[in-house]
């Protein structure tokens, strides 16, 4: 009933790209919650209201096993889920073809948002990202011994704390790479992307993603930029981008050297704040902000491996509703169940916060100080615990099928396995590990033998 709505509760002068990308994610966002809201109160429901109001002893009195029984309410969840994502999945999939063949403006303009809606948006997209240099350990020691001797303070210290060391080589890091990523006003940036021979042997055309920063990120300015590819003058593209926005500049990929490299080099025509040091006005983006996309798969192959993979995600969220009904009432069950899943979806987050916190290693430690030694343990019994949550629960929310399809990625098999492997293998066992122990040592049923 809802789905037929959202196409038509766009605005029509949207480029046609932007259309589609908002029904993508607004009909599957919606079709997601709406079956994910379904499993967790029928899975919480159906176990719990059985035992609450003694339908159970029906079941238990007979030859049932209770493992069978719990397999069986998750299989007739996931029959109604299968239902569900179907129809759905059928109903978005037809309206995306009807948005697709919407009129367009006129001219240029018009032909230019067919092409995208095609090439960036239904389809199926794998990513490749500029080689970046590294520190080696010379350079890592140099950076700190500079920052340290920078630091009065540190400068009269005789021995620096190790936990100051390792914020100081963080920097170092974080600097090195900040500067590869930079281009100062007036000047250029080569930058070499390798792995590029599959674009190349399916002749499939690449886009250049990238997301710029410069000074204020005021997202009511223009400012220019050229581009050029494997160091050519003769493809030299002029352009203009606008801060903290995406953009996209198609390359041939006629362009892929035999050894599947590609070079562009990136030019910033920004001249700089006059009175102010040269770097400020410099171009910069983040790590993941500059990357070369290509199309590898088919959009409806791909739509398919992504209803797959929100098929299994409410699978787990079914197990854990049904572990949690058989030894909680069902509005704690669904708020336990529900608590978990939500921090499932939070684990990429957790992830990304862990790489920036870990102990010394061992052979810079000081063991006679007992006070960085307990600092150390402490650290490093918080770190192990944090991935063995991350490693949980990053099944949920690694791999998101809506935002992959809304940017054209490519949703691979490889994918969907290691979907099956986190969360079927780990999370949809462990919950049935628990159901199952409890409901084995719950007496459910008794049978005095008279009446």
């Amino acid at each position: 009933v809802a789905l037929p709505i959202f196409p038509f509760a766009m605005d029509v002068n949207d480029p046609l790209q932007y259309r589609v990308q908002t029904f993508i994610s607004r009909s599957l966002g919606f079709t997601f919650g709406v079956a994910a809201c379904l499993s967790l109160f029928l899975a919480c429901a159906t176990v719990s209201f059985e035992i609450r109001d003694r339908q159970i002893w029906q079941l238990m009195t007979k030859p049932v096993s209770r493992l069978n029984y719990l397999f069986g309410k998750w299989i007739g969840i996931m029959a109604i889920n299968v239902v569900i994502l179907g129809v759905s999945g059928l109903s978005v999939y037809t309206y995306i073809q009807y948005l697709r063949n919407q009129p367009v403006v006129g001219g240029d303009e018009g032909v230019l948002q067919r092409i995208a809606v095609n090439d960036e948006v239904l389809t199926a997209r794998v990513p490749a990202m500029p080689e970046y240099l590294d520190l080696t350990s010379e350079q890592l020691t140099a950076g700190v011994d500079r920052l340290v001797e920078n630091d009065p303070e540190l400068r009269q210290l005789e021995e620096i704390p190790l936990h100051i060391l390792r914020n100081k080589r963080n920097d170092v890091r974080l600097e090195f790479g900040a500067r590869q990523r930079s281009v100062p006003p007036g000047m250029a940036r080569l930058l070499t992307f390798e792995g590029l021979e599959r674009a190349r042997e399916l002749n499939a055309v690449m886009t250049l993603r990238y997301r710029f920063h410069m000074l204020e990120d005021s997202e009511h300015e223009v400012y220019p930029a050229r581009f050029y590819v494997n160091e050519d003058p003769d493809t030299l593209v002029s352009s203009t981008y606008i801060p903290t926005l995406w953009h996209n500049l198609p390359i041939g990929p006629d362009f892929v050297r035999e050894d599947g490299t590609l070079s562009i080099t990136i030019v910033n025509d920004f001249g700089g704040v006059a009175g102010m040091p040269p770097e400020i006005g410099s171009l910069n983006w983040e790590s993941d902000d500059l990357q070369i996309l290509y199309k590898v798969s088919s959009f409806e192959s791909n739509f398919v491996r992504a209803m797959l993979v929100a098929w299994l995600r409410l699978a787990v969220l079914a197990a854990i509703g049904i572990g949690c009904a058989t030894f909680l009432s069902f509005p704690v069950a669904v708020l336990l169940a529900a608590t978990i899943f939500v921090g499932g979806l939070l684990g990429p987050f957790l992830s990304r916060s862990l790489e920036l916190y870990y102990p010394p290693p061992t052979s810079q430690m000081d063991w006679t100080n007992i006070g960085l030694v307990l600092q150390w343990i402490i650290e490093t019994v918080v770190r192990s615990i944090a991935n063995v949550v991350v490693f949980l629960l990053s099944g949920f929310g690694e791999l998101r099928p809506k935002a992959a399809l809304v940017e054209g990625r490519y949703i691979g098999w490889s994918d969907v396995g290691m979907s099956v492997l986190k969360l079927g293998g780990v999370w949809s066992i462990v919950s049935f590990g628990v159901g199952y122990m409890v409901m084995r040592s719950r007496e459910l049923a008794t049978y005095s033998g008279h009446g």
